[in-house]
């Protein structure tokens, strides 16, 4: 047998141990209590679902006597101690695990992320070595020792874990479901086999369901790929919903088990950050990180909508007549003097429903998709009965946070709530008019081909809903978009590949003095007859038009959509503006909550390589204020 890795515990200090006890003590010695104060400043919770079926005693991993003394190294060394020393986590950090036999053992009871708890899998590691020495010696192995035997069945620690998140939900937390294991699930001894893989798939589809983008499933094999196909479908089922999932096998070693451990606890820390609100810019307050309450609302499985829709069911709210009221976004000279409101360039004004027959909308409860921001749902206008479909499929969308919607004390906010939809409309709108100043430009090019694709963002309105149990409340909506939905580039610096780049040059290497000429030298277009460019190259050349058609005050990513062929035309939603302006002293949030202000700038800069588009439609920006 090799020599096994020997961990040490850490040193506690008595602050620290009173520290852990004391949140314990708060989590577990009044429940009540907990579930009106504490548990509404957890981060995170973490539930690790740990296979201990009999297989987990195979004595395969290099540095441990058992794959599950392997497991409880990783947990303790890659999940724990990296997330603490990384500054991932703290004690708001909740972690709980599941003990996976033919039952579900609670093993751990939310404990925060902390040495004491470092300590504690330190202790079942040394246990798991203990228990397989005597077990190989054919010693008495005592109960306090965990040792791998029996089965190991998926449903019942998945039935425990989906029960401890919805008892101790607080809306705000990111919540992570690691499970473990070394085989296939072993529930068809329970149940008929033809029906595990449908039954384990309907459970993470629950979960995702409910918590959308909010939960994390991360599935860690020990063994081989092909026993992992039902492993695989959870994962597809749980992104079917709108939840983050991933599938790692990695080799049976520590370096690699504790690998894919690392990886979990990254991806938990992404989806908190996405959930933390930065600043107050709104109401002029200090930046503040806080992550924000999701309201509740049941996903849909994004792949099974229906292609058409022409009779309304009992999944829609339906709103007739007065119930539902009508608004667009329009610019002061668009629309009568005495509908405006003073000192502003755009407002909202009362029109008629899209279909001339319509007398209401349908609106379905379950969203179908889940941004950053908002929760996007299946919309229609209806005749007179109510049921009957007119006009062409909408999509309705709303903040998917309670902040937007409510006071603390539940009241409707209605400054906030219509601030929201000011915000979103008024964003679509910039975009769409500076797309309108891109495609002029485009035009403007006589060595550009032709049918070099053209930029647009579809129009919004509002809609106010007056619901029985909500009130008046209003949503977003706009045009379905029909065909291929692909995103070209996001918020905080990604972007589509191209094999059209211009290596080496990005605007970061631009300084603002540099002569106009001196930059002209990076390209040459002598020769060209017709310069082709691919649909990606557009987007992303668009995206640094933006930045200087604004002043280089604003620059619009997050470009997602379809491309219609039919009009040669990028039909985009939901765009992200990061704003910044030198001469004022504003924070981000000027454009809302995805508004990274400079720092959203430098992230797009920073992996944009300008392509052949970029120079010639941000010709006559660089050293030149646009008017």
């Amino acid at each position: 047998m090799a020599l096994t890795i020997n961990l040490r515990p850490k040193f506690i200090s008595e602050p620290e141990r009173k520290k852990h006890y004391k949140f314990l003590n708060a989590i577990h010695g009044n429940e009540e209590k907990l579930c009106s104060d504490n548990k509404n400043d957890w981060s995170s919770h973490s539930i690790l679902i740990v296979d201990k079926s009999g297989s987990m005693r195979n004595s395969d991993v290099a540095g441990c006597r058992t794959r599950l003394g392997a497991v409880w190294l990783s947990i303790a060394q890659d999940f724990i101690e990296y997330r603490l020393k990384a500054g991932m986590a703290s004690s708001l950090d909740v972690v709980t695990v599941i003990l996976m036999g033919e039952d579900a053992k609670l093993l751990i009871d939310r404990h925060p992320t902390d040495n004491v708890l470092y300590n504690l899998i330190i202790k079942y590691y040394h246990d798991s070595e203990e228990a397989d020495i005597r077990y190989k010696r054919g010693s008495h192995v005592p109960k306090r020792l965990i040792r791998p035997a029996g089965h190991g069945c998926y449903g019942p620690s998945l039935n425990k874990a989906e029960e401890l998140f919805i008892k101790y939900d607080n809306s705000s937390s990111a919540l992570q479901l690691l499970l473990l294991s070394d085989g296939r699930p072993s529930d068809g001894y329970v149940l008929n086999q033809n029906e595990v893989q449908s039954n384990l798939k309907s459970r993470v589809e629950k979960i995702a369901s409910r918590f959308g983008k909010r939960f994390n499933f991360a599935a860690i094999g020990m063994g081989n790929m092909k026993d992992y196909d039902c492993l695989k479908s959870m994962v597809e089922s749980c992104q079917d919903y709108g939840g983050n999932s991933t599938l790692q096998v990695p080799g049976l070693s520590c370096a690699e088990i504790g690998a894919a451990f690392s990886s979990v606890a990254t991806s938990l820390m992404a989806c908190q950050t996405e959930l933390k609100e930065y600043n107050d810019s709104d109401n002029g307050g200090p930046l503040k990180k806080k992550q924000r309450r999701v309201r509740t609302c049941l996903r849909e499985n994004r792949r099974l909508l229906p292609a058409l829709t022409e009779i309304v069911d009992d999944n829609f709210n339906i709103y007739m007549n007065d119930k539902v009221e009508r608004y667009k976004y329009q610019h002061l000279d668009e629309m009568v003097a005495s509908e405006t409101r003073k000192r502003s360039k755009y407002s909202f004004v009362h029109v008629e429903l899209l279909h001339p027959d319509a007398r209401g909308v349908a609106f379905k409860r379950m969203a179908f998709g889940e941004g950053q921001e908002r929760f996007a749902h299946q919309f229609f206008e209806v005749g007179a009965d109510g049921q009957t479909v007119v006009g062409l499929p909408l999509v309705a969308k709303e903040s998917k946070f309670v902040d937007d919607i409510e006071h603390q004390g539940g009241d409707v906010d209605w400054r906030t709530r219509d601030q929201f939809v000011e915000r979103f409309c008024r964003i679509q709108k910039r975009s769409q008019s500076i797309a309108e100043a891109f495609n002029l430009k485009l035009d403007s090019i006589t060595i550009l081909d032709p049918c070099t694709p053209r930029v647009s963002f579809i129009e919004c309105c509002v809609y106010y809903l007056t619901d029985d149990k909500r009130g008046q409340f209003p949503v977003v909506v706009e045009p379905k978009l029909e065909g291929n939905f692909e995103k070209w580039n996001n918020n905080n610096g990604w972007k589509r590949q191209s094999t059209g780049d211009i290596g080496g040059l990005s605007l970061i290497a631009i300084k603002e003095e540099e002569d106009q000429n001196e930059v002209d030298q990076n390209y040459d277009f002598i020769g060209r007859e017709v310069l082709s460019v691919t649909k990606n190259e557009v987007a992303q050349a668009f995206s640094h038009f933006s930045y200087h058609f604004s002043r280089k005050q604003a620059l619009i990513c997050d470009l997602q959509g379809v491309y219609d062929k039919s009009s040669n035309m990028f039909k985009f939603t939901d765009p992200v503006i990061h704003y910044h302006n030198a001469r004022k002293e504003n924070g981000n949030g000027h454009f809302g909550r995805t508004d990274m202000g400079q720092k959203g700038i430098d992230s797009f800069f920073k992996s944009h390589k300008c392509n052949q588009l970029c120079k010639l439609v941000t010709k006559g920006f660089l050293n030149a204020a646009h008017h």
